[in-house]
This record gives structure tokens, C-alpha cells and sequence, in this order.
């Protein structure tokens, strides 16, 4: 099949609401090229991440609940380890790519990744389109609805985004796609590119089965999308319309609030979906406000994803201009006593 158009997830593993999985969709369908979205397994991750195993195998259930909604549509994921900037060359011309699509990651690896892959796709020729899917908003929409300043407080972002109006309204999942464009058996079972298990992606993260724990939360947008029908909706309207966050208990045994925020961190789940879905219940009923309500919870994500896009170091203490500097002892007998519970 001559040509193609790539969807790289990153975050926003899922199909729904995913604007740049269905301008891939769109483009595939009219052009009659194959649809191969990619996820690659960055080392840069498992170097810097410094995650635990049980993340680790949220994220491969994530992608194996991925690759068989993408199959359904007559593609699949192509998992590939390696560096972006080692991969895309290789890749952008092998495949005969006329298209790269992506949601917009705003954290500073993946700000510097994207330039570089930019570059890279501009070099081969390769049209590269990118999609706010991530937070509710564009956040640089925000920004300038503050006249270039980056809200500082929560209820600073509150006052800018009810003035901005409600978010845009989640996107419909794409079908199957033409029979000209579903990809052939043959690349269907490359197992090469197939999702790694949980026992080899641990071993690479340096770490084994024995680090992992109980597996209360199942990975995936599937799951993400049953949690959010039973935790969001008008049968469990009562609890909805009175969440108030500091009323919900941190040391109960069974999870007090809607343990969304792992689905939504990795993109199983829209913010927008679970923006209107929350619009809906709250119809029918009196309901707590913002910022200790559920929608104050989707706002208090926006307002720090919106502060730390905009806020040089914002993941660290030094350079950061929002941080408090603090002159850390290094004494190590006091961290020896922190460690051993002597002080």
C-alpha cells in the first residue's frame, strides 16, 4: 500500500475524543493511504522517569486496551523502543509517510522531543499537524485571555475560563476504516511491533514482578470509560452533586473519590468527556461549586498544567521564579537518621 500517515500517541492513549488520531482517520480514508499509529517506548523515560513497577503495568495495559480498539478499526499499534530522534528518520521514509499527527505535550522534555522531530519531519518533507487534547483548553488560549500573563491563582484561571466559555465539545471516535486503507495481514501480525509484556518492560526499567503490587486500578481507556459510567452518572447523582474534597477520606481503605486522575494523566480518558458528563449530572440537582467540587478538581488540573506550561523549571526548585529557593542541608548522619526513623 503506497503511503501512509502516522498517529504518535504520547499521552491521549485513547480513541476517543482524540483529535489527532481522527485528522489521521480523515486524511487515510480520503487519500486511501494506511493509518499506522505509533507509540514509542522512549529510554529517556525509563531514565529519568523514576516510576514504579505498577506503573509501569498500567501503562502496557493501557497500550494492549489500545491496540485492540485500533484494531477494530482495521489498524493496530506499532510499539517501537528507541528514541524519537533515532526513530522518525528512519521510519518517516520507510513508511512513506505524508502526514504526523500528535496531541501537544507542554512538559520540557517533550517540548524539546517535538522540535527536534519537527525538524526531522520538515527535512523529509513530512506535513506535521498537532492538537490541544490534553487539558480542557488551549493553554496558551488562557495565557492570552490574561494578556500574556500566566494566571497565578486558582481563582485568577476560574475568572479566565468562564469568560472563555465552556470547552469545545468532545470529538466522535472514529469507525472502521476503508477497506483501502485497513492495513494487510502482513503488518497486522509483525509481532515485532507488538506491546511489550509486563515482565520485559520491568526488566528494562531495572526493576521485577516482585515489585509489583496488587493490580487494583486495570489500565486502559476501556476501563476508564466503565470507571467514569459508574463513578459519573445520573444513577450516582447524590454522591456527584455533593463531593466537596476535603470531606473524602486519604486513609480509607476503599478509594473515596473517582480514582479518574491515572486515566486522565496518561490520556485514557478526555477531560472534556468527563467535563460534560459532569455538565449533564449536574442538571439534575443542587450541587457543590468549584474549587472543592469534581469540576473544581478538572479546574485545579487545568491551573497547574497552565502555570507549569508557561513557567521556566517549574518541575524544580532551581530557576523556578514560582518556587520557594530553599538552602537544603546535604548532612548525610541527618539523612541517615531521616531514613532509619531516628530523628
Amino acid at each position: 500500500m503506497p503511503g501512509s500517515v502516522v498517529h504518535w500517541f504520547r499521552k491521549g492513549l485513547r480513541v476517543h475524543d482524540n483529535a489527532g488520531l481522527l485528522d489521521a482517520w480523515n486524511l487515510a480514508n480520503a487519500e486511501k493511504i494506511a493509518l499506522k499509529p505509533v507509540f514509542l517506548l522512549d529510554p529517556w523515560f525509563v531514565k529519568n522517569g523514576r516510576v514504579g513497577a505498577n506503573r509501569w503495568r498500567f501503562l502496557i495495559q493501557t497500550l494492549e486496551d489500545l491496540d485492540k480498539s485500533l484494531r477494530k478499526m482495521g489498524t493496530r499499534l506499532f510499539v517501537i523502543k528507541g528514541s524519537p530522534d533515532d526513530i522518525f528518520p528512519k521510519l518517516l521514509k520507510k513508511w512513506d509517510v505524508r502526514r504526523l499527527t500528535w496531541e501537544i505535550d507542554t512538559e520540557p522534555y517533550a517540548v524539546q522531543r517535538d522540535n527536534k522531530v519537527q525538524k526531522i519531519a520538515k527535512e523529509l518533507d513530512v506535513e506535521v499537524v498537532t492538537f490541544q487534547g490534553h487539558t480542557l483548553y488551549d493553554l496558551e488560549a488562557i495565557i492570552a485571555q490574561n494578556k500574556g500573563a500566566v494566571p497565578m491563582t486558582y481563582q485568577k484561571l476560574q475568572g479566565l475560563v468562564s469568560k472563555m466559555g465552556p470547552p469545545a465539545r468532545p470529538l466522535e471516535t472514529p469507525g472502521k476504516l476503508s477497506k483501502e486503507s485497513r492495513l494487510e495481514n502482513n503488518d497486522l501480525e509483525k509481532s515485532k511491533y507488538d506491546v511489550p509484556d509486563v515482565e520485559s518492560i520491568l526488566k528494562t526499567a531495572g526493576l521485577t514482578q516482585d515489585d509489583l503490587g496488587p493490580c487494583k486500578f486495570h489500565g486502559g481507556e476501556t476501563e476508564s470509560l466503565r470507571r467514569l459510567d459508574d463513578k459519573v452518572s445520573a444513577e450516582n447523582k447524590a454522591w456527584v452533586l455533593k463531593f466537596e474534597k476535603p470531606q473524602t477520606s486519604p486513609n480509607s481503605l476503599e478509594p473515596s473519590t473517582t480514582v479518574l486522575s491515572p486515566y486522565l494523566k496518561f490520556g485514557c480518558l478526555s477531560p472534556r468527556t468527563m467535563y460534560f458528563r459532569l455538565v449533564d449530572v449536574y442538571k439534575l440537582g443542587k450541587h457543590s461549586e468549584p474549587p472543592v467540587s469534581l469540576m473544581g478538581q478538572l479546574l485545579w488540573r487545568e491551573f497547574f498544567y497552565t502555570v507549569a506550561s508557561s513557567t521556566p523549571n517549574f518541575d524544580q526548585m532551581k530557576g523556578n521564579k514560582v518556587c520557594r529557593q530553599i538552602p537544603w542541608d546535604n548532612d548525610p548522619e541527618k539523612l541517615c537518621a531521616w531514613r532509619e526513623a531516628r530523628t
